[in-house]
């Protein structure tokens, strides 16, 4: 039996410009006796009074780092989120947020505060990594902030991914540009295109007990609003699992292991434009009754639970799959794209999400 997982990809929407106020105009008109008089500034004589939208409130100073952090990055932070950080262990400490992005709305706005963090350990949402780079357009100087995954709220799940921040400095503090609050960017490359703007391209695995793991290459792009996630590459790996001692999980599709190795830069076809490598070890048994002989006697010796995949499939092979910069985003050259799809073939329907 196989449960199938559903990963959502949460994007950020932006919000679309309102059309331009007409001027305003003063109107003077003698009161009645059923009209008390109108003030002045309002749009026409039949409009009712405007109230003025109030000032918005000066931003709040930056707080200075924390002694034994990052002052660089502690300002980043301090500029666009409730920072805070862990002291534990040695310096230079681990900085975060208090709240899940996106932020700059109530409650997720700087405080002018950077404490050290106190609270439940999955409302801290750590940063794991910074890239530099053209993000949003060409010959921007921006820096991409790599959150891990936190609660969002009060809900938490082991599948949730993390999110990304893009920043750009503006006078003495920093200014959000773009926000993917949803997105595995722990272990990400980047490809320059064309334009001089960066794509993120990065690697990332997700397992859970008999559904098996899935490991998955995909490009975020942050020119697009909102921010666009297409997966390259996906291999699966099963999760054999005994039942019970005589029912051992479906193995209707075979056995399958596989784990992303190397994820890698490089100008493989000399256009000057850089190109993206990845290794793959994997291995598959196809299913035969030999197959369901050994998962039989797996499960008779294990009883309940899981078994061991490798000890089901032949040696692993090492498969590099190259994808071209084709100056917009990375495409699969032939032998890579045939490659995934007979893997695609050889993996359960529908886990994952999986696009079968």
């Amino acid at each position: 039996m196989r449960r199938g997982l559903a990963v959502a990809l949460l994007m950020a929407c932006s919000r679309p410009e309102s059309a331009p106020s007409s001027p305003v105009v003063a109107v003077a008109r003698a009161p009645d006796a059923g009209n008390a008089p109108i003030a002045e500034g309002v749009r026409d004589a039949g409009d009712s009074p405007r109230t003025a939208e109030p000032a918005p409130a000066p931003a709040l100073p930056l707080p200075p780092a924390p002694e034994g952090t990052d002052a660089a990055k502690a300002r980043m932070l301090a500029s666009i989120c409730p920072a805070a950080y862990l002291r534990k262990g040695k310096p230079p400490y681990a900085l975060g947020c208090r709240v899940h992005p996106p932020f700059g709305t109530e409650g997720r706005k700087p405080d002018g505060t950077f404490p050290a963090y106190e609270g439940d350990p999955l409302d801290f949402c750590g940063l794991v990594g910074t890239h530099v780079g053209a993000f949003t357009r060409p010959g921007a100087k921006q820096t991409a902030l790599v959150f891990e995954q936190c609660k969002d709220g009060d809900v938490w799940d082991m599948g949730f991914p993390g999110s990304v921040v893009v920043v750009e400095e503006r006078g003495d503090r920093y200014e959000v540009v773009a926000t993917d609050a949803a997105a595995y960017a722990g272990d990400c490359r980047l490809v320059e295109r064309a334009d001089k703007t960066d794509l993120f391209a990065c690697a990332y695995a997700f397992g859970a007990g008999p559904a098996g793991q899935v490991s998955n290459v995909f490009v975020l792009d942050f020119t697009a609003s909102p921010p666009r996630q297409t997966i390259l590459a996906t291999a699966y790996e099963d999760g054999p699992w005994c039942m019970a001692p005589d029912a051992p999980s479906d193995a209707s599709k075979g056995i399958s292991t596989a784990r992303i190795t190397r994820v890698a830069t490089k100008d493989v076809d000399g256009d000057g434009l850089v190109d993206l490598e990845v290794d793959v070890l994997r291995a598959h048994a196809p299913p035969s009754k030999a197959l369901d002989a050994k998962l039989g006697a797996g499960c008779k010796k294990q009883q309940t639970g899981p078994l061991e995949a490798k000890s089901l499939v032949p040696a692993p092979t090492r498969t590099t799959l190259t994808f071209r910069n084709d100056g917009q985003t990375l495409v699969a050259k032939p032998e890579a794209a045939k490659t995934l799809a007979r893997w695609l073939s050889e993996a359960p329907e529908g886990l994952f999400g999986m696009p079968h």
